[in-house]
């Protein structure tokens, strides 16, 4: 496999400043199921042409990875934040869900960030949590910002006066590559981390439970 044209996206996942992996399954509620690269599994754990699947299998399971500097890095569309009011099909987990996981894993002055980059349907989101408080909250689909929590970190200035002086007529909105910025700024670039997620684990979700 190549890595050089790998990038996280079209997903969601989350960075945790936290080692200890007992505490981030205990938190999630996650069961791991085996070791194995996030390459293995990551047609399991991304949409990738089953969003409108009714059982919506891609919410069964995240990728947990090893230490990468002092965080970890989780993955699956499980971690995406939708609004509340959506369609009765949609079986995305609502954003509150995604913050209250931000907040359980923040606490004793850790970080806990979470992501969603989904140019494709126009779905962006980013939050970030401190010592067990939301600092900044972010989600945007389908041109609305459905949800806004915080001030807008310096990073996020930076965008907005990159999208006026190419746009200056319009409104700025979070495009492809936004999040990714945003998540670099926050915690680790994921498209650079990602060529090492060879090594860590498949976990199934509290849904996935559930379901069985």
């Amino acid at each position: 496999m190549s890595y050089d044209s790998i990038e996280l996206t079209d997903t969601s996942w989350m960075a945790v400043q936290e080692s200890d992996l007992d505490f981030i399954i205990a938190t999630l509620r996650l069961q791991p199921l085996k070791h194995c690269s996030y390459f293995d599994c990551e047609d399991t754990i991304r949409a990738t042409g089953v969003a409108n699947h009714r059982d919506w299998p891609n919410l069964d399971h995240v990728f947990v990875s090893i230490q990468l500097n002092g965080w970890r890095l989780l993955v699956g569309d499980y971690f995406g934040a939708a609004p509340d009011h959506k369609d009765p099909d949609d079986q995305r987990p609502s954003y509150k869900a995604t913050v209250e996981y931000c907040k359980k894993l923040s606490r004793n002055k850790q970080v806990a960030c979470a992501f969603t980059d989904q140019p494709c349907i126009d779905w962006y989101s980013w939050i970030r949590a401190e010592n067990a408080r939301i600092m900044r909250q972010v989600v945007y689909e389908d041109g609305i910002f459905v949800s806004q929590t915080g001030s807008p970190c310096k990073f996020e200035h930076k965008l907005i006066a990159e999208f006026a002086l190419e746009c200056p007529a319009e409104p700025w909105a979070p495009d492809v590559e936004n999040v990714a910025r945003i998540a670099k700024a926050w915690s680790f670039d994921p498209n650079r981390t990602i060529r090492r997620l060879r090594t860590g684990w498949l976990c199934s979700t509290q849904r996935s439970a559930i379901a069985t």
